[in-house]
This record gives structure tokens, sequence and C-alpha cells, in this order.
């Protein structure tokens, strides 16, 4: 068994390494999959919004990106739309 063996030995030191985050990995679905669907779009949610947060850093630091556009909200908006004439 892996646990009785040796920690110094770089295999037995992966062993371990790779059941320590199975471990995690389960015990983390296992307390995803107990909350209520409202609370788990929230945290894919959070999630997702920290991906896109380090996904835009990497890209600013690769040059990539040079300055962030802040969004304008939708009422602000101003569309051309052609007007129909009336007869």
């Amino acid at each position: 068994m892996i646990v009785q063996n040796e920690p110094r030995k770089e295999i037995i030191a992966l062993g371990k390494t790779y059941f320590a985050i199975q471990t995690y990995r389960q015990e983390v679905a296992d307390r995803f999959n107990q909350l209520d669907e409202d609370n788990k779009r929230l945290v894919i949610r959070g999630d997702i919004k920290q991906w896109n947060q380090m996904l835009a850093e990497a890209a600013r630091n690769a040059g990539i990106i040079t300055k962030v556009k802040k969004r304008q909200p939708l009422k602000n908006l101003k569309y051309d739309m052609p007007v129909a004439k009336t007869v």
C-alpha cells in the first residue's frame, strides 16, 4: 500500500499526491451536489467570473489586451434606425 511506503521516493510521492487530489475532488463534488439549483448556478457563475478574470489577466500580460473597455449600459445606447415615412 502506498501510505506505508517511503514518501521520499518520487513514484510514492506522486501516488500520494494523486490520491490526495482525487479525494479532494470527490469531496468538492459531493458538497456541490448537495446544493439546490439556485446555489449551484451561483457557484458556477462565480467560477466562470474567476476564470474570465484570469483569462483577461493572461491576455493583458501577453500584450493582447492593452486597455479594458467598460461595457455601456443598454439604456444609454443610441441606435440610428431608419424612420418610416408616412404618406
